[in-house]
């Protein structure tokens, strides 16, 4: 913004400086008289306010004179990349892995979910006041990003008015909060920290923070500390570029223990050689330790090759184990638990005393003395009646005599001295001891006080009896709680003490721009590696725990096989039991057969008359007799025979099996088996399965050279879980040599010496990288862009490609794949000094980036970036046909930066058959010279084939103009369209774009054109008649003053009610609210409110197209 007030200037005149030296005053006349010592700040600041303002005019005049032609000294450029930073991506999900290095995150465990980014749009506001203005609508606020200078008036301000409504709904719905750099002010973050301590409610609810300023070595651990425990359930921590090495000793320690997932420390110089000793063991204990970690940033931070092998080393050994005993102590939750049933127990007070039986046994004497009195007077009970009638009138009578004596005596009392006191307090004892009771009558109370007193202790020990089972019942219900929380609280600890054991979580791990060259290759080779040794203490571990289980395993098997033994000795005794009683049986009932065949066999003779037949007797002959004594002998012999038989088996079988059972346990074989308890040497594999969580690596900008990269490919190809790998600007496909000089230029160059590329060199490091391709299964997206990679390096590329099917995204921008290989086109030093070959071969092999398309049509690759090759130079007939088929199958194809002209897009029109369509969905044709009509109608016939599915067009600097832009986009209708950049392209018209391909447009990129006035505005009232989808616009032209002309513009802001990011080529930076409340601030103020109102009305402000 214009900083043109000045504090000493007044109205009438203006301080004069000379020209040279700013800071002094001019000797010219006029000028005011030199200020005291007291007026150095306002002499500094009227210095400042004239120097900007003149800086200003300078460069305004500066970019007249040199017109457009010079962009690096456009601040308009500057802001405009700003600007556009801050906007969402539209790119696709491809590209952004070569980027941006980021991959979606992928939940392997429940608490992982929460990881997982969405892709809602925060409310950027540049300035407080842009939502002070919208606190009667402001409701919710999930995400927001501010300047860092402002968080503290906007924390002062959300309590503030959350206070007023009486309720938290916003503090409880902020998600997300990023800090944006402050372009007016140093930011120190222990303030920021403190300010987001106090609003704790948001912190419990924050998942999301960026912070952006920088640390303070005085940074107190008290503030991280309060910062970490108030937001456990954050997932994501940036602290990019905040100097965090000031207080990476006790934010590192602090993270170790914390669930954040996603951790930004980028641009911190954590490998200084002041930091490196102090910073780098606590970084790698971090990340061995910690198993919550999914993503890693440590890019730009200087590491050296010994600290990245520290680092990745502790990555490579993380498969630790946590145990309870590392937890921390806690308090004995249970005193008061044990307390409390202490006091439902103790009973003690409620029981009967120990001497309470005797108490009652005298209480029996006592009843049956009262029992002999009352019979022996209740004889005279009756003769006594009428005297002790008679004598209790009379009593009556003297009492009510005795009271008024008393009242007389109480008025007497007044006025008589001690010694009458005296005689008073005899007398009302003489009238105590009249009216005492006899001694019968005291024993007779007591005695009914005592029952009182026992019935009393009994009902209470039947209260006491049901207090007993109903705390009884009580107690144990609570001994069933507590039982219930240990056990939950043990699987909690359990599954804590598993989720905090194994290996480490991490998915994405950026090394970008740390120099670890090839030692630190070593380090990336060890965490690639499938497979890993074991350590000292895992065997040991392993070892032990294969010996109890033996052990375990011996005793179940010595105890099954007793039981076994035991339980077959005892079926059989009750087979022979069994046996027995059936044999018992079966001669028991051959000896009834036996008889009631002897009887039935006997034969009665004729039996003869006798004088004694009246008796009713019959007399058996002799002969019969001695037969029955003859058949019971023989049986009582066959019963001996089977007794004995019989007994011999019982001696036989019982011996044995009893002696089985009784020494089993001193056979021979277990014997042995007891010897070789705790002495087992089971073999076992001395390795296991490496890290199998990583699945993006970044190493660009590494300086790693062959030999690293040799490491690396040998690692990768048993890899199974390395999705992305990223290699981009490092230097292991060049090989260097030194140019032999002449003795001329020995003598002119003396001590310099000339280096220059072998461009057929094809170095270890790429054969072994090429070679894991044709094993790998995983790998999915390679960068190799800006490697020095010549034509036979690209040729070994094809060769492993043709028998790949899992890459899909490919990335070999800025390589040499156009490099002319006649060696009749070299210097003869050159070829002398690299021995490159001199072969006529060479003419009539193909290019290397014929055979890399022909390769890439039989893989999987669908997204390929070739931009920056020099293309142009093997952009012949064959490369054209091969590049229009795979176009068929390709989703995203760079070829910017090639040099390709009109006539080459003309060709590659040609080349396309009438029934091919294209499967691009994004296009990069930039920095390339398609001049004129016939670029963009040549354009047009390629954008034909690939408008059902073309998603993302740039075309910048292409310098089509005018009349090439209404060629190439004439019959181009898209309904998929969702991204157009036509930046530096040469438009001067308003009209160049139809209607078609504006509609489905959500982000336009029109910069840097050499409109007018009224051509800008007039193309902004074709956007708003026919963009209606449009929320992102970035136009200004070189040629108009836009900051002067804000005001118009805010007018077509207001017109188009979809957008909400512009771009003008204005910084966008308030200093306070007068600079908020400018039209450029109005204009912020209009998107703000239209964010928050779609974010009112549940609108999705997806990032993605």
């Amino acid at each position: 913004m214009s900083r043109t007030w000045c504090p000493a200037l007044t109205a009438d005149s203006s301080l004069q400086f000379d020209t040279k030296h700013l800071r002094r005053k001019s000797g010219q006349d006029g000028c005011h008289a030199l200020l005291s010592s007291m007026g150095r700040t306002k002499e500094t600041a009227a210095v400042a306010a004239e120097c900007d303002a003149s800086v200003k005019e300078l460069s305004t005049d500066l970019t007249e004179r040199v017109n457009s032609s010079i962009s690096k000294f456009s601040a308009y450029v500057v802001a405009s990349r700003t600007n556009m930073a801050q906007w969402p991506s539209f790119a696709d999900p491809s590209v952004v892995a070569f980027c941006e290095a980021a991959i979606p995150l992928i939940a392997q465990t429940e608490d992982e979910a929460e990881a997982i980014e969405s892709n809602e749009m925060p409310v950027t506001a540049y300035h407080l006041s842009h939502i002070l203005k919208m606190q009667l609508e402001l409701e919710r606020l999930p995400d927001v990003k501010l300047p860092s200078d402002q968080v503290v008036d906007f924390i002062a301000h959300v309590m503030r008015l959350e206070a007023q409504r009486k309720n938290s709904s916003i503090s409880e719905s902020m998600r997300r909060v990023t800090l944006m750099p402050s372009p007016s002010a140093k930011v120190f973050l222990a303030g920021v920290i403190e300010a987001l301590n106090i609003n704790r409610r948001m912190m419990q609810q924050l998942r999301f923070l960026a912070l952006a300023g920088e640390f303070e070595e005085s940074t107190e651990e008290t503030v991280l500390q309060e910062f970490l425990q108030a937001t456990q359930r954050l997932v994501t921590l940036e602290v990019p570029y905040t100097a965090l090495s000031h207080v990476s000793g006790i934010l590192i320690p602090l993270l170790k223990d914390s669930m954040i997932r996603v951790v930004n420390m980028e641009g911190n110089d954590l490998g200084l050689s002041s930091n490196e000793a102090d910073v780098i063991p606590l970084l790698a204990e971090y990340i061995k330790e910690n198993k919550f970690l999914l993503k890693l940033n440590l890019s730009y931070n200087n590491i050296s090759g010994t600290s990245a092998v520290l680092l990745l080393e502790a990555l490579a050994t993380s498969d630790t184990r946590f145990t309870p005993q590392y937890l921390p102590e806690s308090e004995n939750d249970g005193k008061d638990e044990e307390a409390e049933d202490g006091v439902l127990n103790d009973i003690g007070f409620f029981l009967p005393h120990l001497h309470e039986e005797e108490e009652e046994e005298e209480e029996e004497e006592e009843e049956e003395e009262e029992e002999a009195v009352n019979l022996a007077q209740a004889k005279n009970l009756g003769k006594s009646k009428k005297k002790r009638s008679a004598e209790e009138e009379e009593e009556e009578e003297e009492g009510e005599e005795e009271e008024e004596e008393e009242e007389e005596d109480e008025e007497l009392q007044q006025s008589q001295d001690s010694d009458d006191d005296e005689e008073g307090e005899e007398g009302e004892e003489d009238e105590e001891e009249k009216y005492k009771l006899p001694p019968h009558l005291v024993k007779k109370f007591a005695r009914i006080f005592r029952r009182l007193l026992r019935d009393e202790r009994e009902a209470r020990v039947d209260f006491v009896g049901e207090y007993m089972n109903e705390a009884g019942e009580l107690v144990k219900e609570l001994d069933a709680i507590q039982a219930e929380i240990a056990e939950e609280k043990r699987i909690r600890i359990e599954k804590y003490c598993q989720r905090r054991s194994g290996w480490s979580h991490l998915q994405v791990l950026r090394l970008r721009g740390n120099p670890i060259g090839n030692k630190g290759a070593t380090g990336v080779a060890a965490v690639l590696r499938h497979e890993v040794q074991l350590e000292d203490e895992e065997i040991e571990r392993i070892q032990t725990e294969l010996s109890d289980g033996a052990d375990k395993l011996l005793s179940e098997l010595l105890s099954n096989r007793r039981n076994c033994v035991v339980e077959e000795v005892s079926k059989r005794r009750q087979l022979i039991n069994e046996h027995r009683s059936a044999w018992s049986l079966m001669k028991a009932a051959r000896a009834e057969k036996a008889r009631t065949e002897k009887r039935s066999s006997v034969v009665f003779p004729a039996v003869k008359t006798s004088s004694r037949s009246v008796t009713g007797v019959t007399v058996v002959g002799d002969d019969e007799d001695v037969d029955d004594e003859e058949a019971l002998e023989n049986s009582m012999d066959e019963d001996g025979e089977d007794s004995r038989k019989t007994a011999m088996v019982r001696s036989t079988t019982d011996v044995g099996f009893v002696d089985d059972v009784e020494e089993f346990a001193e056979e021979e074989e277990v014997t042995e088996l007891e010897e070789a308890r705790g002495n087992w040497e089971t073999p076992f594999p001395r390795t296991k399965r490496g890290l199998q969580s990583l699945r993006l690596l970044d190493l660009c900008s590494c300086q790693i050279g062959s030999a690293g990269l040799k490491r690396i490919g040998d690692a990768l190809r048993e890899n199974e879980s390395l999705e992305v790998l990223l290699l981009r600007h490092n230097h292991f496909a060049r090989k260097r040599v030194a140019l032999l000089a002449t003795e001329e230029d020995a003598e002119e160059e003396a001590g310099s010496t000339t280096r220059v590329d072998v461009p057929h060199y094809v170095s270890p490091g790429c054969l072994s990288l090429f070679g894991t391709l044709t094993t790998n299964s995983t790998l999915k997206t390679l960068d190799l862009a800006y490697n020095n990679m010549y034509p036979e390096s690209i040729r070994a590329l094809a060769r492993a490609l043709s028998s790949n099917t899992t890459l899909s995204s490919l990335s070999l921008e800025g390589n040499c794949m156009g490099f002319n290989e006649s060696p009749y086109q070299m210097d003869p030093a050159v070829i002398k000094a690299t021995g490159y070959p001199v072969d006529a071969a060479i003419f009539s092999r193909s290019s290397c980036f014929l055979e890399l398309l022909k390769a890439l049509l039989g893989s999987g690759v669908t997204t390929l970036l070739l931009g920056y090759n020099d293309l142009a130079q093997c952009w012949f007939a064959e490369e054209i046909e091969w590049l229009t088929r795979l176009c068929c199958r390709l989703h995203v194809l760079y070829l910017n930066g090639n040099g390709l002209l009109s006539e080459h897009l003309t060709q590659w029109a040609n080349a396309i058959q009438t029934d091919m369509k294209f499967t691009l969905r994004e296009l990069k044709l930039s920095r390339n010279d398609l001049q004129g009509e016939s670029g963009g109608a040549a354009l047009g016939r390629i954008l034909s084939r690939c408008q059902e599915n073309l998603e993302n067009l740039v075309l910048d600097e292409t310098q089509l103009g005018s009349s090439g832009t209404v060629s190439a986009f004439a019959s181009f209708e898209s309904s998929a369209l969702r991204s157009l950049s036509l930046q530096r392209v040469g438009i001067t018209s308003a009209h160049v774009l139809p209607c078609a391909v504006l509609t489905p447009l959500r982000r336009l990129i029109i910069s840097d054109n050499p409109f007018s006035l009224s051509e800008l505005l007039d193309f902004m009232d074709v956007l708003r008649g026919s963009a209606s989808e449009l929320m992102c616009l970035s136009i200004w032209s070189r040629e108009v003053m836009m900051e002067k002309h804000l005001p118009e513009l805010q007018l077509k802001v207001c017109l188009m009610p979809r957008l909400l990011f512009a771009d003008f080529g204005i910084m966008k930076r308030f200093d306070d609210v007068v600079d908020a409340d400018d039209p450029l601030g109005q204009i912020e103020a209009i998107f703000v409110h239209r964010h928050l109102s779609r974010m009112a009305d549940g609108v999705s402000t997806c990032n993605t197209p």
